[in-house]
């Protein structure tokens, strides 16, 4: 979706996030931004949210967020996503699932990506599985309905939905 200022892109976006995130997590969710004239970086601060469904989990979740000025077009502004990390994690400080996607950094991996750990499964905590692109929308999703999560609205399925957030 595209708006006519970046500030307004900015702000729409903002509200999705926090609408998405209450969905599970009781409270405001701070959101960071930090601007330059042609960009504007959102991040959600990586800390741990204990949500209590079937099982106790930990879930931190980091995004960043790019304003981007599509010159030309009629509401130039939208954003786009630079990176996330969205981790699920027993209370023994353990993660179960980690999607990651952070195509900036030096190292070698660079695509879309799960971290998955199992003491059945042959997989490490290192092993790097690919995936798809995996919103915040998809994650509040899989807590609810794969790991009872209460959601905390009534329109929780509308707000999750890839229309809804994507």
């Amino acid at each position: 979706m595209s708006d006519r200022t970046i500030g307004r892109a900015v702000a729409r976006h903002k509200e999705r996030v926090s609408l998405v995130l209450s969905c599970v997590i009781a409270y405001p969710v701070p959101i960071t931004e930090r601007n330059t004239e042609s960009t504007s970086t959102l991040r959600l601060p990586q800390r741990q949210y204990w949500l209590h469904g079937d099982v106790v989990i930990l879930f931190s979740c980091l995004e960043e967020l790019r304003a981007v000025n599509d010159a030309g077009r009629n509401e130039p502004w939208r954003i786009g996503r630079a990176a996330y990390f969205y981790q699920l994690r027993t209370p023994q400080s353990r993660d179960f699932l980690a999607f990651h996607w952070h195509p900036e950094t030096s190292g070698p991996v660079q695509f879309l990506h799960l971290h998955a750990s199992s003491d059945t499964a042959p997989l490490s905590h290192k092993t790097h599985v690919p995936t798809g692109f995996v919103s915040l929308g998809a994650v509040v999703r899989l807590l609810i309905a794969e790991f009872g999560v209460p959601p905390l609205r009534d329109d929780w399925q509308t707000l999750v939905s890839d229309e809804g957030y994507a």
